[in-house]
């Protein structure tokens, strides 16, 4: 994927993955995704994801700034917040 450049790199790859798998979940019919964090880094807004609705799965630690960072994905990113 690297090669043919449609991934400039690792670091990108969780992203390039989410968005092609939000394009086949929005095929399917269905408007709302939820993917890991990792998956989402990097992302300018959810406009990139297919579906109008995308969740996250949040694992940052509470005591390590979790909250700035949540309020940063949900206000900034529009993506929805899942604390695991």
């Amino acid at each position: 994927m690297m090669s043919n450049g449609k991934v400039a790199d690792m670091e990108h790859l969780p992203r390039y993955f989410a968005q092609e798998v939000s394009q086949r979940v929005k095929a399917h019919g269905i408007d709302r995704m939820q993917a890991c964090q990792d998956g989402l880094r990097g992302a300018q807004d959810v406009q990139v994801f297919a579906p109008s609705c995308v969740g996250m799965n949040f694992w940052d630690t509470l005591y390590w700034g979790c909250f700035d960072s949540a309020n940063d994905w949900a206000s900034e990113q529009g993506i929805r917040v899942d604390p695991l």
